[in-house]
């Protein structure tokens, strides 16, 4: 900038935004409306469920109000003999993509809150001589004040509703757990009950077995070309196994 004195241009330095402290807060103020809170949460791809809709269309409106505001900072910046320039807002240095939209939405009301002051120290500060400029930054102030009023109590309840419903989730995932436990504890009692019984029922087996295995060696006494004293030995065995007692003694003489 140059000012013209006769032939010579003497050169006029302007003062420089950062040695005026309301453009500093024109500036970031600007810059949390351009860039507006509201308006991550479209843009970092939160992970949304049908449940977040009634959030998301306050969000929504707050964001369609923040460009309308970012207008009314900028006619201001110029007033004052500025360039409207958002600077980056500080959620771009965080992390947030992808997490929840209520997890998200906390984080543009805590913002918002901390903006309020902002507004308060700019209007504290604000020439008196300038009317106009601070009935604009009024104006906003208060529609800050009602998008707070109105997104608090929206992002409890989903913040809520979002905390009912992970418990729920945990809670099925115990109950079927559970479920799952206890039915292989069953299985593994009904086995052990099944194996003490094998054990059990396996001598009461094996007697039958061991008294038929006599019957299966008893042989014919009257098979053809045996000896005598085998014969005899066979017909001694039928005569036991019969259940007679002892067979009586070849030669002996009978009773009267």
């Amino acid at each position: 900038m140059t000012e013209q004195r006769g032939l010579d241009a003497v050169p006029v330095i302007a003062p420089h935004p950062s040695a005026d402290p309301l453009r500093r807060r024109l500036d970031d103020l600007l810059t949390r409306c351009f860039y507006s809170g509201a308006g991550y949460v479209f843009e970092s791809d939160p992970h949304a469920v049908p449940e977040d809709a009634p959030l998301l269309g306050v969000l929504a409106q707050i964001r369609q109000e923040d460009r309308r505001h970012a207008h009314v900072l900028a006619s201001l910046i110029q007033a004052r003999g500025g360039v409207p320039q958002p600077g980056v807002f500080p959620w771009w240095n965080q992390d947030l993509n992808y997490l929840t939209v209520p997890t998200v939405a906390r984080f543009v009301l805590e913002s918002m809150q901390e903006e309020a002051g902002h507004y308060d120290a700019l209007l504290a500060a604000w020439p008196a001589d300038d009317p106009g400029g601070r009935a604009a930054l009024s104006s906003v102030r208060a529609d800050k004040v009602r998008q707070v009023a109105e997104l608090a109590p929206a992002v409890a309840d989903a913040l809520r509703r979002e905390a009912d419903t992970y418990k729920a989730q945990i809670a099925a995932v115990k109950k079927a757990r559970d479920a799952r436990i206890a039915k292989e504890k069953a299985a593994a009692d009904a086995a052990r009950k099944a194996k003490m019984a094998g054990k059990t029922a396996a001598p009461a087996a094996a007697k039958p077995a061991a008294a038929a295995a006599p019957a299966a060696v008893l042989l014919d006494p009257k098979e053809p070309g045996i000896s005598p004293k085998e014969r005899a030995r066979r017909t001694i065995a039928r005569f036991r196994a019969a259940g007679h007692g002892p067979a009586p003694v070849a030669g002996a003489p009978a009773a009267a």
